[in-house]
């Protein structure tokens, strides 16, 4: 499945209407931060969480682009941890170390190959990147210890289910926004043109 026309929506949003694109943004990374809370009290260790947040992310890659979506999950991680009351603390920096690993992975890979990739097979890689990411940073920094890496087999295992559901999930929803746009664009036409 392709979604070329990202760069024609984003064409039509920002002709005039910038504004436009950052309500569109706005509201994804609202959506993003309801779900990250809602992850938040899921009785899980932070490297096992759904990361159906993720969801939010492909959607914007697909649609608006890696910096729109940096831009978004940044928003995502620092606001929802204010909300839940994690910010600054380890949990908080595992979420951005897992974050925008996964979100550059992500984005980096739908640019260059998202005729070989599949928004299921970008999420994947996405949900693994984002595992190795806060792994490393819990080995590294908070544990200082290399037998915290003996988690890894299962951080991976759990990276597989979540990541594709996340993937199957994304294509729906860019699909469903992809859709939304083109519709919106067609309006902007028929009004220029009456």
């Amino acid at each position: 499945m392709s979604f070329q026309n990202r760069d024609e929506i984003s064409k039509t949003l920002r002709g005039g209407e910038y504004s436009s694109e950052m309500v569109y943004l706005s509201m994804l990374a609202a959506f993003a931060v309801v779900i990250h809370s809602a992850e938040a009290s899921l009785p899980t260790p932070p490297w096992m969480k759904p990361g159906l947040a993720n969801i939010i992310t492909l959607t914007t890659i697909a649609c608006f682009g890696l910096r729109s979506a940096i831009y978004v999950t940044l928003l995502r991680i620092v606001v929802g941890s204010m909300v839940i009351g994690t910010f600054l603390n380890p949990a908080f920096f595992l979420s951005l170390a897992g974050g925008v690993t996964s979100v550059l992975g992500m984005g980096l890979l739908y640019r260059w190959f998202s005729n070989t990739f599949s928004l299921i097979g970008i999420s994947l890689v996405g949900a693994y990147l984002h595992s190795l990411a806060q792994i490393t940073l819990v080995a590294l920094i908070f544990v200082r210890h290399t037998d915290i890496l003996y988690l890894f087999p299962l951080v991976l295992a759990s990276a597989f289910p979540t990541g594709f559901l996340t993937g199957i999930a994304a294509v729906f929803t860019t699909e469903k926004l992809s859709a939304f746009l083109k519709g919106k664009e067609g309006e902007k036409v028929d009004h220029s043109g009456s």
